[in-house]
């Protein structure tokens, strides 16, 4: 690995007499004395843990000859106080980083609630990931550091950097969007309050702590300077990925004046957060009202009806009708979306909830700065003069994330609604399809096929006359959850959620509304996911 920095080890004869007493933050040292000072040398980040204790030994417990040596001693002592932002009683963790001689341990998390998390709390889970409920691992750095807006602090974000910088990928011009996203991280990482911070973190031990003082150093004294060649490479190779990162920057800045001045907003979302990947009832106690009232009052205020024109379902596609044009539009507006993330994390069991999934996770979103950076990049496409590359975007995670089939709706106009079993029972007007119906025919006397399950014998025919027939092509009678009770009435127009939902309470709640329209020639609707739009 190449030196950036060159380290001067001068002996100071001066010192060469009496050392004096070892200073204060040794006390609870109990290491072994030391006589091999070759590490004073080493700068290398692999190796900075050996010249850490050895510094520390040599203070604490010098033996004769490392005390003629005392003064380079205290010198490096020094120069890696300031490389990893550490005072003198920052060293009482060195110390007791020395006595524990064994390899770095991951960092255990203190608490199960993201609001409460520490700073190194926040490092471990941004750069380990974390283990969800259901027993997966989730390991979206991007959406694990937006989390913990708007405390995200700097011990939290150097593991992000990290988890950005970490792995490169064949070709470096692959990676630009992930880079374009932590750049203003890399800029704006405070070193002096990366110190307060990690040092007002005790629920976690000494060791935890100088492992990222340790990531730091490494940071600072190699990785920053390669990953700044690195990025420089890409932006000399076309111009064009220079707008990933002014589109990066725009969407943050664009995020902290918008969703990120929204405290109530991020503290629901938050304990949504919580809720998901630890399982607790606590987090979710009333979250049903709140995420459904939220979500309603965005559809009702941003929800363009003017783009819904000429809805309609299609009885032979249920997938080609009224959610092709309503699923996508609402999860393309940003309050929408900002507002949805909360409800399908509190009610994912519900058909709406699963429905707004099903639209949400196909899109980065607006979860923290780097959501809103990737939105800006993902809506303002870059073109690269190489006609054969490609701009590639980060694989994304959501714990909203869903897996199933594909979203349908059916629907028509109102003959009629009852209230039946706890639903509501929606008949549709008749639907007339004219098809051919053979009226009479007569036996070829041939089989045709053999019934293996009953053994019947089958024999063809043919047919003599057939007569055009109109018969109803309608739905059978829908099951819509009483709640739309008083937007459904007879000739009114409906779409419903197409399909039986994420698990069998949905089902046995009846489907949720996608939209309605007061008549059959209406051209726009009057309520969208069940909320009245204008």
């Amino acid at each position: 690995m190449k030196n950036y920095l060159v380290v001067a080890v001068v002996a100071v004869a001066s010192q060469a007499g009496v050392a004096a007493a070892a200073p204060g933050w040794c006390k609870d040292a109990k290491f072994e004395s030391t006589t091999d000072l070759n590490d004073l040398k080493v700068t290398e980040a692999e190796h900075i843990y050996a010249v850490i204790r050895t510094v520390v030994k040599a203070t604490c417990k010098p033996d004769p000859e490392v005390k003629n040596q005392a003064g380079a001693v205290e010198s490096r002592r020094q120069q890696l106080g300031k490389q990893l932002g550490m005072n003198d009683a920052d060293w009482a963790d060195a110390v007791a980083f020395t006595n524990d001689e064994g390899s770095p341990q991951p960092i255990p998390v203190s608490t199960r609630d993201f609001a409460s998390m520490t700073p190194l709390d926040q490092y471990q889970v941004i750069w380990e990931g974390i283990a969800t409920a259901g027993g997966n691992h989730f390991d979206d750095y991007n959406y694990l550091v937006d989390v913990f807006e708007p405390a995200l602090t700097e011990v939290g974000r150097l593991g992000f950097i990290k988890r950005c910088i970490a792995s490169r990928s064949t070709s470096v011009t692959d990676d630009a969007v992930q880079y374009a996203l932590c750049q203003g991280d890399i800029d704006g990482l405070d070193v002096a309050k990366f110190a307060t911070q990690l040092r007002a973190d005790t629920a976690h031990d000494a060791a935890s702590r100088m492992q990222a003082r340790i990531a730091l150093y490494a940071f600072k004294m190699e990785d920053q300077a390669a990953h700044k060649k690195v990025v420089d490479g890409i932006l000399k190779k076309d111009a064009a990925y220079k707008k990933l990162w002014d589109n990066a920057k725009a969407g943050r800045d664009e995020w902290k004046t918008t969703f990120g001045a929204d405290t109530a907003g991020l503290s629901l979302i938050q304990k949504m957060d919580s809720g998901y990947f630890f399982a607790s009832r606590k987090m979710f106690e009333g979250c049903q009202d709140i995420t459904g009232k939220a979500l309603d009052a965005a559809i009702a205020k941003f929800a363009p009806t003017k783009t819904f024109k000429d809805l309609h379902d299609t009885r032979k596609d249920p997938y080609e009708g009224t959610t092709k044009v309503i699923g996508p539009a609402l999860a393309e507006i940003p309050q929408i979306y900002w507002a949805a993330m909360p409800y399908v994390l509190c009610q994912p069991k519900t058909m709406r909830g699963d429905y707004f999934a099903y639209y949400i996770q196909e899109r980065p979103g607006y979860r923290g700065p780097h959501a809103g950076a990737l939105s800006k990049m993902w809506d303002n496409a870059v073109v690269l003069d190489d006609m054969n590359a490609k701009v590639l975007y980060p694989k994304m995670s959501r714990p909203y994330d869903r897996s199933g089939g594909l979203m349908g709706s059916a629907g028509g106009v109102v003959k009629s609604v009852k209230a039946e079993n706890g639903q509501l029972t929606v008949e549709l007007e008749f639907l007339p399809v004219k098809i051919d119906v053979c009226v009479k025919s007569h036996s070829t006397g041939r089989i045709s096929r053999i019934n293996w399950d009953s053994g019947a014998v089958e024999y063809g025919s043919v047919c003599d006359k057939s007569e055009t027939k109109t018969i109803n092509d309608q739905w059978a009678p829908f099951h819509i959850n009483k709640k739309y009770a008083p937007l459904i009435k007879k000739g009114v127009r409906i779409s419903a959620i197409y399909g039986s939902g994420p698990d069998g309470a949905a089902q046995a709640q009846g489907s949720d509304l996608i939209a309605t329209s007061p008549n059959k020639t209406a051209s726009l609707p009057d309520t969208v996911m069940g909320v009245p739009v204008k």
